[in-house]
């Protein structure tokens, strides 16, 4: 069925909005032309109104989400600029809280879902609800499904509310990416290497390679952490390379793909892409009630995220409740699932698309092992990074 677009009045319903144009997310990874600039929401008649649920089937994992509800420790970690309390986010799912953009230190310790909104909240364009909703909006039959909506979350905001007519404002602060994904990596009780950690961390965001960042990063994956980044907005730019983080070895560089199979225009591409997942035309939460229509590598990257939640749940779940595969076994996992299910362009990597998209229940399937052997692919360009 066909969603209903809404004109959403300005100012909308109470919220410190701005248009679009005047929002100074240059260092962001927030693609401008989206429906949210344009003033449009949707009223989804179905949870499989947005194309990417039933091309990559996530509708076909949520009794397998079930299994794993409360039995399993799983973190994945969300940095972006916090979190409303929207009604159809899967809130008791979302564990953890913190706002790395006050002055002030947040008390670390673990929340409840009578937090959400309430700690880190998202009072600027809505970007870091759009992006959870992707993950972790509830299968209720109304609104829109999450990838992931019982992997338990930790909600960082690394990002803050700046303004074209803001004075010494940087909405990304490298100091404060960099502490929040050690915090990830340490999880709640401060020491890496205990079940509370987080197994995965999403970034949507672009920012600068300092020393205290990249320290962070390598940090998170020397503790076995699989980092996962959105490759950039700036595909039909003059440098349309692959953006900081998702450029570092260690981080999962993710580009868009439209519902044709196309590299969306914007998707940045390069020898630093890894693979491509859906990122544009995707519904999504926004602000407490309302779903957006959205577009950018923001919005692929989760999706990958809350697919490599599902396959260490899995994997847990195969292995009597303990995780076996490396990052190195998930990401080789990954690029099987992709060569033969998701391939684009030309056989095998390409700068493009990279190894491909990625199907949940086939990956799912091919860990459990029911799945098929992919077809021998050409050799491999030069290793990418870390991977």
């Amino acid at each position: 069925m066909a969603s209903v677009l809404v004109a959403i009045p300005q100012p909308f319903n109470g919220f410190s909005e701005a248009p679009s144009s005047l929002l100074k997310w240059n260092n962001f990874d927030e693609r401008s032309l989206s429906m949210n600039a344009q003033n449009t929401l949707v009223t989804p008649t179905s949870e499989l109104d947005s194309w990417h649920v039933p091309f990559l089937g996530i509708n076909g994992v949520g009794s397998l989400q079930n299994l794993f509800s409360g039995k399993m420790n799983i973190q994945l970690a969300i940095l972006d600029n916090g979190l409303n309390n929207h009604e159809d986010l899967s809130k008791c799912s979302i564990t953890w809280l913190v706002d790395f953009t006050v002055q002030a230190q947040v008390p670390r310790q673990s929340r409840d879902c009578r937090d959400v909104g309430r700690v880190a909240p998202d009072n600027d364009n809505g970007h870091g609800t759009k992006v959870t909703g992707l993950v972790n909006a509830a299968i209720n039959g109304q609104g829109v499904m999450g990838a992931a909506p019982n992997v338990e979350l930790y909600i960082f905001k690394i990002a803050r509310d700046c303004y074209e007519f803001s004075t010494n404002c940087d909405p990304i602060r490298e100091d404060e990416v960099a502490k929040a994904i050690r915090w990830a990596v340490d999880g709640p009780d401060g020491i890496p290497g205990t079940p509370d950690d987080a197994e995965v961390i999403s970034m949507s965001f672009e920012a600068s390679p300092t020393a205290s960042l990249i320290a962070s990063i390598e940090y998170a994956a020397s503790w076995g952490v699989i980092l996962v980044a959105a490759a950039g907005n700036n595909g039909d730019a003059v440098n349309p390379n692959v953006v900081f983080p998702a450029s570092h070895p260690a981080v999962i560089a993710v580009g868009s793909i439209n519902k044709f199979k196309q590299r969306s225009t914007f998707s940045a591409y390069g020898n630093d892409l890894d693979f491509v997942m859906p990122g544009e035309d995707l519904i999504t939460t926004y602000g407490t009630t309302y779903y957006v229509l959205e577009s950018g590598t923001s919005f692929a990257a989760p999706l990958l995220s809350a697919l490599i939640a599902l396959i260490l749940l899995k994997d847990a779940v195969l292995h009597g409740g303990t995780r076996t595969l490396t990052r190195d076994g998930v990401y080789n996992l990954l690029k099987k699932s992709a060569l033969l299910y998701g391939d684009l362009y030309t056989r095998g990597w390409d700068a493009e698309t990279g190894y491909g998209y990625l199907v949940f229940t086939r990956t799912l399937e091919l860990l459990e092992g029911t799945g098929s052997n992919p077809p021998a692919p050409p050799p491999p360009p030069p290793p990418i990074g870390m991977y």
